[in-house]
């Protein structure tokens, strides 16, 4: 499959820049006709502005819609944030405003179906989205972000948002480790799979991705069909060599040589590759891992001047290893499993990474 690579310098370009990445690929009408029901699935993950490259920027969101109104398509927005208030996040976000503006209603993706799929490798039954198994389309927008757990989150990962709210949390008790986690990812991505994904390369973050990272100017548009040849450009682009749900689709034969159209991947490439997030150190055996997780990975800190007591963390977490004391969370290590969910959904940023002793020696 093709994967179109457009410049993009700002959000004030991407109604232009928008367009023509999808000619070459074969324009929207290939992949939606009038009349069909479409999804539209931005990453909502939490409540932050479009400044803070956490979501998909609203503008995005725009030249799309603009697309899709052309067709005469029937259109509906939706996503499934892991914790807060949808109607707040929808509106801090700005996606909100989009929507009114093309009367599309945006909804938090609440409703749900058991969905089998026997040929998966690991995770068989999924519930996800009723709204996601129903449509005729789904347009998949991404955000261009590193991640602690994954190391990379994009078109793959913005999927475990079709998986209701309150249901993520068992996920990472069950897939403890990235290696099982991006397994599942897989396994979803064979469940709910959209016909287009359009990723926000405009802006993307660094660092201590999804949610407490950095923006960094990026200046592209890439969109395909193929959500991992999507992400494996994306990460070309960033200087991002390791993502274990890329390894994994290999090996399955679902990424292969990929074919970019507009410009040339190597005059795209950043001359300083994206700070990576900070979590684990990827060359230690992965039986050693297991026996010493504790000690070979950055473990959940947190800021106390930053702290808002909102509890967001302790109600994130999916092993009861956090407990508020005095209205400030406490950590038990002994029971995390270094998800770092309480990280991720953190809305100020109060939670960091620590690394442990050994993760320090073994990164030097």
């Amino acid at each position: 499959m093709v994967v179109a690579v457009v410049k993009c310098k700002d959000y004030s370009s991407v109604g232009k820049m928008l367009p023509k990445a999808l000619s070459l690929i074969g324009g929207m009408g290939k992949y939606v006709k009038k009349g069909q029901r479409v999804l539209v699935k931005p990453n909502l993950l939490l409540g932050k502005l479009p400044e803070d490259a956490a979501t998909t920027h609203p503008e995005i969101l725009r030249a799309v819609l603009v697309e899709l109104k052309k067709i005469g398509a029937s259109v509906i927005v939706g996503d499934s944030p892991g914790m807060g208030n949808f109607d707040g996040i929808a509106k801090k976000t700005g996606l909100k405003k989009v929507c009114d503006e093309f009367k599309v209603e945006i909804v938090e993706l609440k409703e749900r179906v058991d969905v089998e799929r026997k040929q998966n490798k690991l995770v068989k039954l999924f519930t996800i989205s009723k709204l996601a198994n129903d449509v005729d389309v789904i347009i998949n927008l991404p955000k261009m972000k590193t991640h602690t757990l994954t190391h990379f989150t994009g078109a793959v990962k913005n999927i475990f948002g079709c998986i209701p709210g309150k249901l993520k949390p068992q996920f990472h008790l069950r897939q403890q480790d990235a290696h099982t986690f991006s397994r599942m990812l897989v396994d979803l991505n064979k469940v709910v799979v959209p016909s287009l994904h359009i990723m926000d390369a405009v802006v993307g973050m660094e660092g201590q991705g999804p949610s407490s990272g950095s923006p960094r100017e990026v200046g592209l548009l890439i969109v395909g069909e193929n959500p991992y040849e999507v992400d494996s450009v994306a990460c070309s682009v960033a200087g991002i060599d390791k993502a274990p749900y890329l390894d994994i689709a290999r090996k399955q034969k679902l990424l292969g040589k990929v074919v970019v159209k507009g410009e040339k991947l190597d005059s795209v490439k950043l001359s300083r590759k994206f700070l990576p997030a900070r979590s684990s150190f990827d060359r230690i055996p992965k039986w050693i891992m297991k026996m010493f997780k504790g000690l070979f990975t950055a473990k959940p800190w947190l800021l106390p001047e930053k702290c808002i007591h909102c509890a967001r963390c302790f109600e994130v977490c999916p092993v009861d290893a956090i407990k508020m004391v005095d209205g400030y969370p406490q950590f038990d290590y002994n029971k995390c499993i270094r998800c770092y969910c309480c990280h991720e959904m953190c809305p100020v940023k109060a939670i960091g990474l620590k690394d442990s002793f050994l993760l320090k020696i073994f990164k030097k």
